[in-house]
């Protein structure tokens, strides 16, 4: 899918992780976090190293499957499996004898914080090469969002919102010619103003006419056709 608007969001991202800043992005299910989070790691790659981290997974199988995909080097161990915490450190936090680049943990679909989860956290933090982006769920507990705040100081909140108008027609207008779906202008402007800006509903909505448009023609029966034809007359 095509990526369109959110630049503020993206300058905000950059502006608070040079300031050292860990962030924690909030909003409703559905209206783009995780997509925006990996829109701005590949625009981002030549100053940080972005690590994702399905945090509503076990952290022993999401960490595990975040260093598979990353291929980092192995630590002073020789392991690149997390079996204890100190793995993870040896893993994750870079040799500072070594040029690397920064590296940022994406902790994704945090819903909620488990014991472990927090005692992870909790500590990773007490090394301090890492910063973090957490990507949290608007059902997340009250408590349970001051506690990772406060894990995460010094952090900021960044709330994601419905796109623009301006956004959503331009979403509308890509798919339209890169799936050549033919929506003219007042088309645009009716899904846009049905949209609302609402991410989900955009991609859902797309996904149905990409669906319909691929959609193999109805075929009759073998047959039908004649059926259809009155007899002949003797």
């Amino acid at each position: 899918m095509d990526f369109v608007g959110r630049s503020r969001e993206i300058v905000a991202l950059r502006r608070l992780l040079r300031q050292g800043n860990n962030i924690v992005l909030r909003g409703r299910y559905g209206v783009g976090r995780s997509r925006l989070t990996r829109e701005f790691a590949a625009q981002s790659s030549a100053s940080w190293q972005f690590l994702f981290l399905d945090f509503s997974r076990p952290v022993s199988r999401s960490l595990n499957e975040a260093l598979r995909r990353a291929s980092l080097p192995r630590g002073r161990s020789g392991r690149r499996r997390y079996r204890r915490l100190i793995d993870a450190k040896e893993i994750l936090l870079p040799d500072p004898q070594v040029a690397v680049l920064p590296r940022v943990l994406v902790l994704e679909d945090i819903g909620k914080l488990t014991p472990r989860k927090l005692a992870f956290l909790e500590d990773l933090r007490q090394v301090g090469s890492l910063q973090f982006i957490a990507v949290v769920e608007s059902s997340l507990p009250e408590p349970d969002f001051f506690r990772l705040r406060a894990l995460l100081y010094p952090s900021a909140v960044l709330t994601l919102g419905n796109l623009g108008h301006a956004a959503t027609v331009a979403f509308f207008r890509l798919a339209s010619r890169r799936y050549r779906l033919g929506w003219d202008e007042p088309t645009l402007e009716g899904l846009a103003r049905a949209a609302n800006g609402y991410p989900g509903w955009m991609v859902e909505r797309l996904r149905r006419e990409i669906e319909k448009k691929n959609a193999p023609a109805p075929c009759r029966a073998e047959g039908a056709e004649d059926a259809a034809d009155p007899p002949a007359s003797p």
